[in-house]
């Protein structure tokens, strides 16, 4: 009897024990993933960047 409220309760520790590991995981990953979509976007977005068109072409020196 003793052996089974030991290992009921050690299970359920066990349970919580993994089911906080992945919570916690899952933030991490998910903090991370935040962090280099912000410097994606800081990257890409610059202000100071010039924003030129794709399709438009600049005159080279030499052509017509």
């Amino acid at each position: 009897m003793m052996d089974e409220i030991f290992d009921r309760n050690y299970q359920s520790g066990r349970e919580a024990l993994n089911r906080g590991i992945d919570r916690g995981l899952q933030t991490f990953v998910a903090r991370i993933r935040r962090s280099f979509e912000t410097l994606n976007r800081i990257q890409w977005n610059a202000p100071w960047k010039e924003q030129t068109h794709p399709r438009r072409r600049t005159k080279r020196a030499g052509t017509a």
